[in-house]
């Protein structure tokens, strides 16, 4: 787990623990006994679950991975506290509002105070048991000057991001690889993150990985999951044997016609000034595409004079908010690339949501999706 990850829960239930007092303080006069008491237990039940997520996360940060007790306490706690304090900070709007005299219209800033605590819970509770499960197909077409006549209308179906774990299961890794099967792709690429934590099954995730069906084979890259449990060598190793190739800045050549196809893949790493130079990688008269799971890494990619990137890494924000024609989610805060097709000089990025969630598990506003990538003159 990354240092940012951490402090960004622990910012996250510290501030919790402190608006559960200062929503129930708000309230004190303006709920009835019965909800007010109501509501006090609710606080008393979510701050014991707050400060079980901080003790697990602490002990993640010295621990370094404590697997499904982690993803649990913690992603929990962390889905709670966004939404208490979603909850008090609304309320405090509404409350600075002028009371009104007229009792229909104190009924309805009562109301609205009501939806303004239940509002943020519900919407995350959507997300958890519905959005995160809404799977569904992305057909990108990707423009790409001078594309050779042979690889036009090549299809690729990309999946990243899957994060096998409690919160996505065997089942729905499954009707993933069926969606991409049906679309009958040529090439089948995997960006990565394949399970959250050390106690989640890469077996498990290529044995059905390996059930996807591509004319030139399955080819994929390890993530930052992989990275912090010290897993990339046995991805690959456990890969070949199943017969996929899990690329370490290595790379292939598929032929389609008289055109080859360069595929190459990378190592997950978070600093741009950090990756690794791809140049030997490339192959000068060929179309050279690159598996890379950070998509931070694009101006980089783009001065090496790769065709096409495929990435993941963001999950689209994981929670977004689409707003005066602009998307909105912690992702920002850390790189441009979050989803959709990039493009600068002569090379072009596509960057999925993926399928899978880490911290919350939670989608909103950024649906998990099996994206097939068709490659356009």
């Amino acid at each position: 787990m990354s240092v940012k990850r951490i402090l960004l829960d622990l910012f996250v239930i510290l501030t919790a623990l402190c608006a559960g007092p200062i929503l129930v303080r708000m309230l004190r006069n303006r709920l009835q006994r019965e909800y007010l008491l109501a509501l006090r237990a609710l606080i008393a039940a979510g701050s014991v679950l707050l400060l079980s997520g901080l003790v697990v996360l602490l002990l993640q940060a010295v621990e370094n991975e404590l697997g499904f007790r982690w993803l649990l306490a913690s992603g929990v706690a962390f889905a709670w506290g966004v939404a208490l304090v979603a909850a008090t900070g609304l309320c405090y709007i509404l409350l600075k509002i002028p009371t009104p005299v007229a009792p229909a219209r104190r009924r309805l800033l009562t109301l609205a105070s009501t939806a303004a605590i239940t509002a943020p819970a519900a919407t995350l509770g959507y997300g958890m048991f519905i959005g995160r499960r809404q799977f569904h197909l992305k057909e990108v077409d990707l423009a790409i000057p001078n594309l050779a006549p042979d690889i036009d209308g090549l299809r690729i179906a990309h999946l990243s991001d899957i994060h096998l774990s409690p919160f996505l299961s065997r089942a729905d890794l499954q009707w993933c690889v069926d969606m991409a099967n049906e679309t009958r792709p040529q090439i089948a690429a995997v960006t990565g993150d394949l399970i959250t934590g050390v106690r989640d099954s890469i077996d498990d995730c290529l044995t059905d990985l390996r059930r996807l069906r591509a004319d030139a084979g399955i080819f994929g890259c390890t993530g930052n999951h992989e990275l912090y449990i010290r897993a990339e060598a046995y991805t690959a190793e456990r890969a070949a044997r199943l017969g996929m190739k899990f690329l370490r800045h290595e790379q292939a050549s598929l032929r389609f016609g008289s055109t080859t196809i360069n595929i190459a893949g990378v190592d997950h790493k978070d600093n741009p000034w950090a990756f690794r130079p791809t140049a030997a990688l490339l192959r000068p008269g060929e179309f050279n595409l690159l598996l890379n799971h950070n998509p931070t890494m694009f101006p980089s990619i783009v001065k090496q004079g790769w065709d096409v990137t495929l990435s993941g890494h963001m999950h689209g924000g994981q929670i977004n908010l689409e707003l005066a024609n602009a998307n909105w989610n912690l992702a920002r805060f850390s790189t441009p690339y979050i989803y959709g097709t990039y493009r600068e000089r002569n090379s072009t990025m596509f960057v999925t949501r993926g399928i899978g969630t880490i911290g919350m598990p939670v989608r909103l506003g950024a649906p998990p999706e099996v994206a097939l990538i068709t490659l356009r003159k």
